[in-house]
């Protein structure tokens, strides 16, 4: 956003000075004056910091007065005119979403707002209980209570889990498949694999010292939910076990310089070469039974000879089995319950 804001102040520097100078030559040329030009130019002058010398600090001319004016809330981390946007369009969705339904409004419109009040329903959620994400982890075959007795872990297919999990309630567990449009040919959609973060940010895990207070309010949270699961005395020592695992996943994510390096290639291959090249390491994950689970209920059909993916982190996908082989499975089944109950 700050470059987008540089550069229309570069083009509205050469603009006035084209203009100037045409002017002198006798040539008559207007420039917009239009509502919309208007206001945009007016923003602009309002975003500028004058009191600095642009040839000394050309970022802070063109938006110091937008940054003094608009503080990075104690909320977030970063803070731009994109960001600030979308906060303002979420009110104005919230607020349409609690009007009463009018008639003649799209049909779409008034769906939106059934479901918005289905999830502010909470008497009825009370009602209902546990037993509706009981039925979800039944159909992921995962435990009602999580076993406190972590020497005979229940089996666990961490390939079929996650692509079941995506089928039935959208989870990215581990990985983060979706459709897409090829970044190479925009006329087509297609099949596409990422790495996925954990519970928590990655910098705050990375970084535990600074951010101790966010990590000791997540470990209470997960203590609790866990309680929920059914752990009982253990469920602290989970959380710090499932904080742990989820700090060893942050470690092989590729990190946002590294995904925006012009080195960090695509991979478009098919699942059968995704395995043999995820399989150099460990073999844990089988690509077939994820992406099977994915579409599972559905009549689409992949081969995995012929299907092809577009794989954007190569690198973390073949640091995932080697992590899943060297982390207990207990670990990994404590890490999945509590992914799967919030």
């Amino acid at each position: 956003m700050a470059v987008a804001v540089i550069a229309l102040v570069v083009t509205l520097t050469l603009q006035t000075t084209i203009f100037g100078a045409s002017g002198g030559s006798g040539e008559s040329k207007e420039m917009c004056q239009s509502e919309e030009c208007i206001k945009t130019a007016a923003r602009m002058i309002e975003n500028l910091n004058k009191s600095v010398d642009p040839c000394e600090d050309f970022y802070d001319f063109a938006c110091g007065g937008w940054i003094a004016r608009n503080p990075i809330p104690q909320s977030e981390s970063v803070w731009d005119q994109l960001i600030s946007l979308h906060e303002e369009l979420s009110q104005k969705l919230r607020l349409l979403l609690e009007e009463p339904d009018q008639p003649g409004e799209p049909r779409g419109v008034k769906m939106a707002r059934a479901y918005y009040r289905t999830c502010l329903d909470t008497d009825s959620m009370e009602k209902l209980g546990m037993e509706p994400i009981y039925e979800v982890m039944a159909k992921l075959k995962l435990p009602r209570n999580i076993p406190e007795d972590d020497l005979n872990p229940p089996e666990l297919d961490v390939a079929w889990l996650a692509g079941n999990a995506h089928r039935l309630i959208k989870l990215h567990l581990m990985v983060n498949f979706f459709i897409s449009e090829d970044p190479r040919n925009g006329t087509l959609n297609r099949m596409m694999l990422e790495q996925v973060s954990p519970v928590l940010p990655d910098r705050h895990l990375l970084d535990q010292e600074r951010f101790k207070s966010e990590i000791d309010e997540y470990k209470k949270y997960a203590k609790s939910m866990l309680e929920l699961a059914g752990v009982g005395k253990r469920s602290g020592e989970f959380a710090q076990e499932i904080v742990d695992f989820s700090t060893q996943l942050a470690g092989i994510l590729n990190t946002p310089e590294e995904r925006r390096s012009p080195n960090h290639m695509f991979h478009d291959l098919s699942f059968q070469d995704l395995q043999m090249t995820t399989d150099m390491n460990a073999a844990q994950w089988n690509w077939t039974t994820y992406i099977n689970g994915v579409f599972n209920d559905t009549d689409v059909k992949i081969d995995a000879a012929k299907e092809k993916v577009i794989v954007v982190d190569m690198t973390y996908l073949q640091k995932l089995p080697q992590l899943l082989v060297l982390t207990p499975s207990s670990v990994i089944g404590e890490y999945n319950n509590l992914i799967a109950y919030v």
